[in-house]
């Protein structure tokens, strides 16, 4: 009965809206790259959106941009139509801090260094592009209070990290969107695993996960696959923000939060709405609630049971 009762409850919370699906993608710069150009053209082939995650400058600080690059144009008309969408990877993606405490290149680091980076980074791109970025996602996904302050005041909306640096949540004004899986090889597996469940997933690849045994071509028919046989759609962040699909710190908190229910459900790898990850934790807390209320339930109908069989036994005299 109390697994029927969970299970409407659970089916109230899904929703027949396809999984939503954003690939990002990290390190390129604004050239000629092979790897790059064979990805981009595949990914606008098949009319996949993605965003990726862009380095504007060496470690000299020089800004990295061929205008002669042939998929130049083509990236620009792909940002007007929303097909892709650029985000700052951070400056020069060097590391700054190597303590564990403050790792990265903006961890730790004050925030007026900070605002000059990614100001700058931002004011570079977005000139060569004729674009807003709006999502900056931190090298080696670290970074601290002070870069929300940061990416407040130079007008970004999201930011893309991973899931277990999401302790600093302290803006209400930026969107959270962290990597759910990190591997393409591991894509299959989480939409197989969260089919019936409404959300987002999130992969962050790099050009170090392909390799003779999961090639470009590999990820293709990956994506294709997927495309033809679930319920999913591509997005950007950009998009998903323009859907009107937010992810604020109460959406993220509570995604982070883990119970007995929700590791048997298996759930994970996948950013589910706010909403259902309350509703798991409050049956969560009803069944922790319930089982010791049958338990003690039983014990005391089992005693009940005893004592009434010792009364028969007397009441016959078989018993002294």
């Amino acid at each position: 009965m109390m697994m029927c009762i969970v299970f409407l409850l659970l089916a109230t919370a899904l929703d027949a809206s396809p999984i939503k699906v954003a690939l990002r993608y990290d390190d390129p710069r604004l050239q000629s790259n092979a790897f790059n150009d064979s990805l981009f053209t595949m990914l606008q082939r098949n009319q996949i959106p993605f965003t990726v995650a862009v380095i504007p400058c060496t470690t000299d600080e020089r800004f990295v941009c061929d205008t002669a690059w042939q998929f130049f144009s083509t990236l620009k008309q792909a940002l007007a139509d929303r097909s892709i969408e650029v985000a700052l990877h951070g400056f020069k993606h060097v590391l700054w801090n190597t303590d564990s405490h403050h790792y990265g290149e903006f961890n730790g680091v004050d925030y007026q260094e900070q605002y000059r980076r990614i100001a700058k980074g931002k004011q570079l791109l977005d000139s060569v592009l004729d674009y807003d970025i709006v999502t900056f996602v931190p090298p080696w996904n670290a970074y601290d209070d002070n870069t929300l302050k940061v990416l407040e005041n130079c007008h970004f909306k999201a930011i893309s990290a991973a899931v277990d640096q999401s302790d600093c949540l302290s803006s209400n004004r930026i969107n959270y969107y962290p990597c759910t899986v990190a591997k393409p090889t591991k894509l299959l597996a989480a939409i197989e695993n969260n089919r019936h469940r409404k959300g987002l997933i999130v992969l962050n690849f790099h050009r170090y996960n392909f390799d003779d045994q999961f090639t470009l071509a590999d990820f293709e028919r990956l994506l294709l696959d997927l495309r033809a046989n679930y319920p999913l759609e591509f997005v950007t962040f950009a998009g998903l923000m323009a859907q009107n699909d937010l992810s604020d710190k109460a959406r993220l908190t509570a995604n982070r939060m883990d119970n007995f229910l929700s590791k048997k459900m298996q759930l994970g790898k996948m950013l589910y709405p706010t909403t259902y990850c309350r509703l798991i934790r409050v049956l969560n807390g009803v069944l922790c609630c319930f089982f010791p209320v049958l338990i003690l339930f039983l014990f005391l109908f089992m005693m009940r049971r005893k004592q009434a069989k010792k009364s028969y036994l007397q009441e016959r005299g078989c018993l002294y």
